[in-house]
């Protein structure tokens, strides 16, 4: 529990609102003359206002994304997983490390669309510029606590019960005094309030500036600020400046003893994350053609990825757990190489039929997060018989030895890493099947 989350900040052109970013992002398209354009192109259209077709990319990358997390998150026996769908151990990229950073760069790329939707509607309410901005800086703010409470919220829902006599191991069962306060849902209401700040009131430069400022001063403190009996430079669980932060000022509320991967210290470059995203975002409002606009997502997205892959070990090696700079690059250029990617096929040629299921869960990701979440803790919560040894039996691992173990022997003798992915395989189809009938009945939940 609590590996990935989803991004849950949706934007304001008028549609519902998603996880990240909003599934209806708009984006500004120039008129372009058809003759030099292919039929099938989605940047040929009428332009209908200021913002006028969404980025259905952006939906597609969300629920692509979406799908990696519940892959992840949901395998069927642990000690059969293959080494991509874990994460690193400590220090390196598995695909499993994109997740969470790709999430918050999706937020970063909505949050233009929806600032500039949202004045829009401000304006022409006849609000002032002061009062915009009040009303901008509010609404900032209740997203944000919103995001940061649902995290809370999902942490305090227990995986286990105690035994006959209030016995047992305690791991799982909800305990104030040990109640995890960092966490994935609350560094993405962090990254998304300061990234929005940001974008509404600072320009593209003063982002792009303070994005590499919070790198550099990241690897500075984490370089050269000595803790106590580790000493300066140490980049280990124990011994890490962020470490050592998270557990003086957070005591047992972390999500290990030692540490916290979504700790205190190591949100400053998360949040040049989400900045990243916004400047793509940006990218994608300005008045060119679509193809330059790939273009331009695939280049930067080659600079960054290589600036990630060089600068592993000269300063800080890559490291989700402590979200190095060169993570934060790394991730970054690969995330504006998956985007764009989607962006050309669909956004610029008009080829989406393959992406229909993912843009249905990237539409009500906030949805088929939290309810991912939800009843993963209760397959675990629900216990449905005993083992050999008298220990009870949880509804998923009933499930599973009945549906998927029994894959692995005579006849069909199928690999238990196979079986395992199976049923992570099986939580996406279930839960893109919730999210169908969802979309069908026109349900969106927004943040």
């Amino acid at each position: 529990p609590g590996r990935h989350a989803p991004a849950l900040t949706g934007s304001d052109s008028g549609a519902p609102h998603g996880m990240m970013p909003d599934r209806m992002s708009t984006l500004h398209q120039p008129s372009f003359s058809t003759e030099a354009a292919p039929s099938r192109a989605a940047w040929v259209r009428a332009e209908r206002g200021p913002l006028g077709d969404r980025v259905r990319s952006l939906d597609v990358f969300r629920g692509l994304t979406m799908a990696g997390m519940i892959l992840v998150n949901n395998a069927g026996d642990w000690s059969h997983v293959y080494a991509p769908l874990e994460h690193s151990k400590w220090d390196g990229c598995t695909p499993t490390d994109l997740v969470f950073p790709f999430f918050l760069f999706i937020v970063g790329v909505a949050i233009p669309f929806s600032l500039a939707s949202r004045r829009r509607k401000l304006s022409e309410s006849g609000l002032d510029l002061q009062e915009q901005n009040r009303a901008i800086v509010m609404h900032t703010i209740r997203r944000t606590a919103i995001l940061f409470g649902l995290g809370l919220l999902l942490y305090a829902t227990p995986i286990n019960l105690p035994g006959p006599g209030g016995g047992g191991s305690g791991v799982g069962i909800f305990q104030p005094g040990t109640l995890r306060i960092p966490g994935v849902l609350q560094r993405i209401a962090l990254c998304y309030c300061a990234a929005a700040l940001l974008t509404s009131f600072t320009t593209w430069r003063m982002r792009a500036a303070v994005a590499a400022s919070l790198l550099i001063v990241y690897t500075l403190l984490m370089r050269l600020v000595p803790v106590p009996g580790f000493g300066p430079g140490v980049l280990t669980a124990d011994g890490s400046l962020a470490s050592w932060l998270d557990r003086l000022l957070l005591g047992h509320h972390t999500y290990k003893p030692n540490y916290d991967p979504e700790g205190l210290l190591s949100t400053l470059p998360a949040i040049g994350t989400a900045l990243i995203g916004t400047l793509a975002g940006e990218w994608l409002r300005r008045a060119r053609p679509a193809p330059e606009k790939a273009a331009g997502i695939f280049a930067a997205g080659v600079v960054l990825a290589i600036l990630g892959y060089v600068t592993n070990g000269l300063l800080l090696p890559i490291n989700k757990a402590l979200w190095t700079p060169s993570y934060v690059l790394y991730t970054g250029g690969l995330a504006l190489l998956g985007f764009g990617l989607c962006y050309f096929l669909i956004d610029v040629n008009g080829h989406e039929r393959w992406a229909r299921p993912f843009t249905i869960l990237g539409m009500n990701a906030i949805a088929v997060y939290v309810l991912s979440s939800m009843i993963g803790r209760f397959t675990l919560l629900i216990k449905v018989g005993h083992a050999g040894d008298g220990q009870p039996v949880s509804l998923k691992t009933w499930l599973y030895e009945h549906l998927f173990a029994p894959l692995t022997t005579a006849p069909i003798h199928l690999s238990p890493y196979i079986a395992s992915m199976m049923w992570g395989l099986g939580c996406v189809l279930v839960f893109l099947a919730l999210a169908t009938w969802m979309y069908r009945r026109k349900w969106f939940v927004k943040v």
